[in-house]
């Protein structure tokens, strides 16, 4: 097992994440956030890109997060984290299959991120998914 960073003297880190709210994935993304970026911001808003993308409050909201990320932590990637399932996009029943809800997924997080880089321009953002079996980017 690799040693563990003293928590103490990070100040810096390169991710953000946004989530979903939902609690049934909530500890995948933690899980997997943690193999993949290490230490993270987190924020969780309802629908996630969802909330980007429909929601001019939740946008502001979340601007003011991301303005904070980059200013103290100096993020330089938002990662976007949709999910199979999601109840704030209308939840799996309105899909043709998984498939086609992943791809309505693909596109959603595609509008968000196309908003996010106009609000801040030098942030890469990462759209991943999290189906019933794992997390990864799309």
């Amino acid at each position: 097992m690799a040693e563990q960073p003293d928590l103490r003297t990070i100040q810096h880190w390169d991710v953000l994440a946004l989530s979903c709210i939902d609690g049934r994935f909530i500890g995948r993304a933690i899980d997997w956030l943690r193999q993949e970026a290490g230490i993270f911001d987190l924020r969780t808003e309802l629908g996630a890109s969802r909330a980007i993308v429909e929601s001019v409050m939740d946008r502001y909201r979340f601007q003011n997060v991301l303005d904070t990320a980059v200013r103290l932590h100096r993020v330089r990637e938002l990662w976007l984290l949709d999910h199979i399932d999601c109840m704030a996009c209308g939840g799996s029943a309105i899909h043709a299959g998984d498939d086609a809800e992943m791809e309505f997924h693909r596109e959603q997080m595609e509008k968000a991120r196309r908003v996010l880089q106009r609000l801040a321009p030098d942030i890469t953002v990462r759209p991943a998914y999290i189906d019933w079996e794992r997390a990864r980017f799309l």
